[in-house]
């Protein structure tokens, strides 16, 4: 960890630092987690990355602990319907502090299409981190945290090459990690459960 590793460990034990920090990574919980590598189709049984990963992994992508308790009390959208490729969709996050120091907290938003369309011939993620953003959240306060998704960043690459949106119904999570945080080894009461919201693109 380079130089002052020991002073930044002992700062947190010793909590002078609340730590803050999230994996960057889906930790497995071995390798009948990890399909074959002679194949690198990234949607091949049971998935690579969080974003195709059908188990429930060791750590989640996203994860991570704080000493604040922290819990999410709203998440909405607008518009509901997206139309155009120019269209950005606006979520409003409502984070409380329940406890514990001031935090920082990193909140997370994923999308997934529910139903891709028959024939649609592309690989759709089960969930995809489509926009974060890093609030201070001091102790007995609630904050509203706005971020913003345009709609071009929800195009999938087609067989062909090109972008698409797919039309249907997306599903949103937005908390302080990914939507498959509740595994046998992270069921822990102060990681706030994301919650979940919906909206459409047009067809």
């Amino acid at each position: 960890p380079g130089e002052e590793g020991g002073t930044a460990l002992a700062n947190v034990l010793f909590g002078d630092v609340n730590p803050s920090g999230r994996l960057p990574i889906t930790i497995v919980t071995g390798l009948d987690q990890l399909p074959p590598y002679l194949d690198m189709h990234m949607a091949l049984s049971p998935g690579r990355t969080h974003r195709y990963l059908t188990l429930a992994p060791m750590y989640p992508f996203g994860y991570g602990l704080s000493y604040s308790l922290l819990r999410y009390t709203r998440v909405s959208v607008s518009p509901q319907e997206l139309t155009s490729l120019d269209d950005v969709l606006t979520v409003y996050v409502q984070v409380e502090h329940l406890g514990g120091p001031d935090a920082s907290e990193p909140i997370q938003v994923y999308v997934w299409l529910e139903t891709p369309p028959t024939g649609a011939n592309v690989s759709v993620p089960l969930q995809d981190l489509r926009a974060f953003q890093r609030v201070d959240v001091q102790r007995g306060t609630i904050i509203t945290a706005i971020l913003t998704i345009p709609a071009k960043t929800l195009t999938l690459v087609g067989p062909d090459g090109k972008l698409a949106l797919l039309p249907g119904r997306y599903g949103l999570s937005a908390g302080s990690v990914s939507p498959s945080w509740q595994t046998p080894y992270t069921q822990d009461q102060t990681v706030a459960r994301p919650l979940l919201t919906w909206f459409s693109v047009e067809g």
